[in-house]
């Protein structure tokens, strides 16, 4: 975007009033600068509203603002931005695909602001402006897309279409990468997320692995990355030895498993290893199913929660944490709540007394009928 910036610049003079704040916003961006660019490159952008410029290049000058203010967190004058670029290519008669990538930006910014509607929206525009661009680009450019479309639909708890998205994303993809991209690993995590909320376990739990798999190419931590480990974890514990054997012959066959000569590689993305000889977990004597928030039952929103907790020597819940909530975080607290009314019989192991540690259940929450 800089660079079609500056041609435009050189190509037509600016006034004063736009090359000077132009030129401190390229010096900045130069010596990585955030905050000075992001001021100087706003600051050019409104200056061009008064003066008589044509609307091409005060699309891109407000946006380049956009991502400047964007960049360091000034979400409001961001969108504030995006919004009168939209409106300048709209009038203009810009191509698609330029506008395509600006209804992106639009739409990662409403994700941002917490404006799930809109987000979505502005994502679907864009998909179907940048319809036509072709090979890994258009991939590239449509999966950002794609990305922020599912994860508005799941914040509102719409799985069925968060997943039909993901799938979409997913095939798009694998038409193009011998090997998917690392950030594939979300499409794949709700695909998996809908498949258990489903009840189909043995695809929710190839579907964890996959996220998985993708997800730990990237060396930070990651709360999606956790979810998909523990709660493919929890599929595969109660999964016959048969279909244990099926779920790691089918990630080998996909290319999704992940150091498949050593035994914590297998545990890491499909078989887990038995539990030590002698052992016997805990069993649930009572438990209270959580109750469903006010706020989610008045918005007609289903969600679930994945939580980790122990077990400890008198049968009662310690340590319990919630991993993964969506679409609401309450859907969290209230599992966490019913879990402390939860009742056990103690581990053993050889006979004694143990804790059970690192337990990990699923918390779904349904509308009646």
């Amino acid at each position: 975007l800089l660079a079609v910036s500056v041609a435009f610049a050189q190509d037509e003079p600016l006034p004063e009033s736009v090359t000077a704040p132009y030129l401190a916003y390229e010096a900045a961006v130069e010596a990585g600068d955030a905050e000075a660019a992001a001021s100087a490159a706003e600051q050019a952008w409104r200056a061009s509203e008064g003066e008589a410029l044509d609307p091409d290049l005060k699309a891109i000058l407000a946006e380049n603002a956009a991502y400047a203010l964007a960049r360091i967190g000034q979400t409001q004058s961001a969108s504030e931005a995006i919004d009168r670029a939209i409106h300048l290519q709209e009038q203009s008669g810009a191509n698609a695909i330029d506008r395509g990538m600006t209804y992106r930006l639009a739409s990662e910014l409403a994700y941002q602001s917490g404006d799930m509607r809109q987000a979505s929206r502005l994502a679907s525009r864009a998909l179907d402006l940048l319809e036509d661009l072709e090979g890994e680009a258009g991939v590239a450019q449509r999966f950002g897309a794609y990305l922020i479309r599912i994860q508005a639909e799941g914040a509102q708890g719409r799985f069925d279409r968060a997943a039909h998205l993901a799938r979409q994303a997913l095939e798009e993809g694998e038409g193009v990468y011998d090997v998917l991209p690392p950030t594939y690993g979300l499409p794949a995590f709700y695909m998996g997320a809908k498949k258990a909320y489903d009840g189909r376990e043995g695809d929710a739990a190839y579907w964890f692995a996959v996220s998985y798999a993708l997800l730990a190419r990237l060396d930070y931590p990651m709360t999606v990355r956790d979810a998909a480990d523990a709660w493919g974890d929890y599929l595969r514990e109660d999964m016959p030895r048969s279909s244990q054997q099926r779920l790691l012959e089918r990630l080998i066959e996909s290319g999704y498993l992940l150091d498949p000569d050593t035994e914590a590689g297998l545990a890491s993305v499909g078989v887990n290893p038995e539990n030590p000889e002698g052992f016997v977990g805990a069993r649930a004597l009572r438990r209270v199913p959580p109750e469903y928030p006010d706020v989610a039952a008045q918005a007609g929103v289903e969600g679930f929660a994945l939580v980790r907790y122990d077990v400890n020597e008198v049968g009662q819940v310690e340590n319990a944490e919630v991993i993964f909530s969506l679409p609401y975080s309450n859907f969290g607290d209230a599992s966490l709540e019913a879990l402390d009314e939860w009742e056990f019989e103690p581990a053993t192991q050889d006979g004694v007394i143990v804790p059970d540690i690192g337990r990990v259940t699923t918390m779904e929450f349904k509308l009646a009928g």
